[in-house]
């Protein structure tokens, strides 16, 4: 009986702790925001756009200009921190996310993920 109880209890944590995870991950989802709405008090972002250049320096390190109907941003990608770059090129569409960094007095977006 006691068994009984202990898996119907284990049961229902999983499943509440499931629905926790899911609602949550929902709940923490970066903000999608045009250019030109991009300012420090977001740390991380989502934007959609064209890549219009890319540049890799010889440490590895990618810099892209990604353009939407609002303006043009610098984004940052840094070796190893994102996979499958190596097919990137102007003119593609992406949808970003990354970190919000002021840099030389403009912004820019460190990117942790590229669709």
């Amino acid at each position: 009986m006691k068994e009984t109880f202990l898996i119907k209890i284990s049961l229902l944590t999983v499943i509440v702790g499931i629905i926790v995870m899911y609602l949550s991950s929902r709940a923490f989802q970066p903000n999608r925001i045009k250019i030109e709405d991009i300012s420090e008090k977001y740390n991380y972002i989502k934007i959609s756009g064209k890549i219009t250049e890319v540049s890799t320096s010889k440490s590895g390190t990618t810099f892209l200009k990604i353009k939407d109907e609002t303006g043009i941003i610098d984004a940052i990608i840094f070796k190893n921190s994102v996979k499958n770059i190596d097919n990137i090129r102007a003119g593609q569409k992406v949808e970003v996310i990354g970190k919000v960094e002021k840099y030389k007095g403009k912004m820019e977006i460190i990117i942790s993920s590229l669709q």
